[in-house]
């Protein structure tokens, strides 16, 4: 049996296969080509695969452009871009400040702190109304949201309220990991219903993965 140590993704999707991965992976052929993830999700088992290439699809457009625009740009970057979105809103920062400055502790957590500027963020966001860039407001709303969920309405809005946790030290490895496996490997994301993708070309080798969701 394969003994590894995974790379979990901060996007907690629901069906998340991240404590799943050593099953799975024992199951996986040894050597693959062409690695296909019919609904990425979170991406735990994209980014885990040790293939020549991987495709990644999933019918949420606005999480593939966040993985590609985590791709896409340095870990710097993206934290120096989430943290000034925590400082314009004034959410909580528990890495830098601790929890006594927000009067609060780490077992309840920041929620009641970041409620109503989770909430201005959140609305900000849906009705683009700054200027930063989305697919880090979407990140932040992710991180600061209910369990690290994604979840959206009928109306296409981001809905999950506010979580009790902030953009914190095990949040930014994670994002480091994260980012790591995206840009030192062929991992290409891409937008796409299961339907729509083409398996007709794969061959020998070559691998698909298909977990849809419940």
């Amino acid at each position: 049996m394969k003994k590894m140590t995974f790379i979990k993704s901060p996007l907690n999707y629901t069906g998340g296969k991240h404590k799943l991965l050593l099953q799975l992976t024992n199951l996986f052929p040894p050597n693959i080509n062409n690695f296909v993830d019919l609904f990425t999700g979170g991406a735990n088992v994209a980014i885990n695969i040790d293939s020549q290439k991987t495709f990644a699809f999933d019918i949420n457009g606005r999480l593939i452009s966040l993985f590609n625009y985590l791709k896409n740009h340095s870990y710097e970057s993206v934290v120096t871009g989430i943290e000034e979105i925590v400082a314009h809103y004034e959410l909580s920062d528990t890495m830098k400040n601790g929890y006594d400055y927000y009067q609060a502790n780490s077992t309840d957590g920041v929620g009641s702190y970041n409620k109503e500027k989770y909430l201005h963020l959140r609305k900000d966001y849906n009705y683009t109304l700054t200027k930063f860039p989305l697919d880090l407001q979407f990140f932040t709303l992710i991180m600061y949201g209910f369990n690290n969920q994604i979840r959206f309405n009928k109306s296409s809005r981001y809905n999950i309220p506010v979580g009790t946790r902030d953009f914190n030290n095990i949040v930014r490895e994670n994002l480091f990991q994260l980012m790591q496996a995206m840009q030192s490997r062929y991992i290409a994301f891409q937008q796409k219903d299961f339907c729509e993708v083409n398996i007709d070309q794969l061959g020998p080798g070559d691998f698909l993965y298909a977990d849809p969701p419940i």
